[in-house]
């Protein structure tokens, strides 16, 4: 098989753990907008992590983990310049085009299940079960009409002890009914780079 390749897109939401509730959806929160508002820019895929006043920010790393938000799923703000609402999956970090504060759709239910990219890997079957913290990368990219986020799962953190960790390896995407797309480069185990099925471990409160 050719190699994986090194190619993040965040933490993509997959399905619930069975028996969870299979209508969840996201949640809404705030990103603040307008004078003084954030000026990070978030991509769908994104670790969130709570900030002063209720709302939300692009996480960072810092130490063994801290805890999370959820993953950010899309955005949504009354845009000054467009003059009108705007919905996608990426907040160009520009507070001032906000008429108000930014709608943040995400997930937060510990059952979700993640697709996510290795640091640098290999994560074979024996780390399922791990825990493990998660890289931001160089910050979210634009190709062409897609906008990824560059976290991935640091697989240099990966223990058997949760301690403050954020996340944990739920399975390899490598059997079932989707076989075949996952026989393609991505999810070989063995290589580096391999995409891993995860669950956030570590919540914020509500």
């Amino acid at each position: 098989m050719p190699a994986n390749p090194n190619s993040p897109f965040g933490f993509r939401f997959v399905k619930m753990i069975d028996g969870t509730a299979p209508t969840y959806g996201t949640r809404k929160g705030f990103l603040k907008g307008g004078s003084g508002g954030n000026s990070n820019s978030i991509f769908s895929g994104d670790v969130l992590k709570p900030s002063a006043a209720g709302y939300f920010d692009v996480a960072t790393v810092t130490g063994g983990g801290a805890a999370i938000g959820g993953i950010a799923e899309s955005f949504e703000w009354v845009s000054i310049s467009q003059q009108k609402t705007v919905r996608q999956l990426y907040w160009p970090g520009t507070p001032t085009d906000a008429n108000g504060d930014v709608t943040v759709n995400f997930y937060s239910n510990p059952g979700a299940v993640f697709l996510v990219q290795c640091l640098l890997g290999p994560i074979p079957q024996a780390k399922v079960g791990m825990f493990a913290n998660f890289a931001v990368g160089g910050g979210g990219r634009t190709v062409g009409l897609g906008n990824f986020s560059s976290f991935t799962l640091d697989d240099g953190t990966l223990t058997d002890t949760q301690g403050s960790l954020v996340f944990r390896v739920y399975g390899l995407p490598v059997s079932g009914p989707l076989t075949a797309e996952y026989a393609m480069p991505g999810f070989d185990p063995t290589q580096a780079y391999n995409q891993v099925w995860a669950t956030m471990v570590n919540l914020s409160p509500e």
